[in-house]
């Protein structure tokens, strides 16, 4: 991620086309690595503070003062009031809870056989927020659901 901000020359980007390459290609590149491992809330929150800087101080350094909105608000959907740019706490475990559901269907996939990056709060949460509807039995084998 650094690599891509030392090779932008922010200071000649507006602030939407930061904001507009915060959420497509910083946001992106942390996605990628969140769909495949549980990462720490610090290292969630060092991505978040490059972030932050990038989009209200382009390159310089970031103080209270040149943030524009709290980044709590910022990143909120846009119907919410924010700038739609993702949380990566909640998107991260909405990535997790991903490898659960391919789980509970028996989706075959490269690294469904691996161990999940799920945690134990994940899957108490999937637990509490799924259910099964057996219906007439055509749709769910009875003898083979966990």
């Amino acid at each position: 991620m650094t690599g891509k901000l030392n090779a932008w020359n922010s200071r000649n980007v507006s602030m939407a086309g930061r904001l507009t390459l915060v959420k497509s290609v910083l946001t992106s590149q942390v996605i990628h690595l969140l769909s495949a491992l549980r990462v720490p809330k610090e290292i969630l929150k060092l991505f978040d503070n490059k972030r932050k800087q990038f989009l209200w101080a382009a390159n310089d350094v970031l103080t209270g003062g040149k943030c524009k909105v709290n980044w709590l608000r910022a990143a909120r959907s846009k119907k919410g009031g924010g700038l739609g740019i993702l949380h990566l706490g909640k998107f991260s475990r909405a990535l997790r809870m991903r490898w659960l559901w391919k789980q509970c269907k028996k989706e075959i996939g490269q690294w469904l056989d691996s161990e999940t990056p799920c945690t134990s709060t994940d899957k108490q949460l999937f637990a509490a927020a799924t259910t099964i509807a057996i219906g007439n039995g055509e749709n769910i084998s009875f003898w083979e659901s966990a």
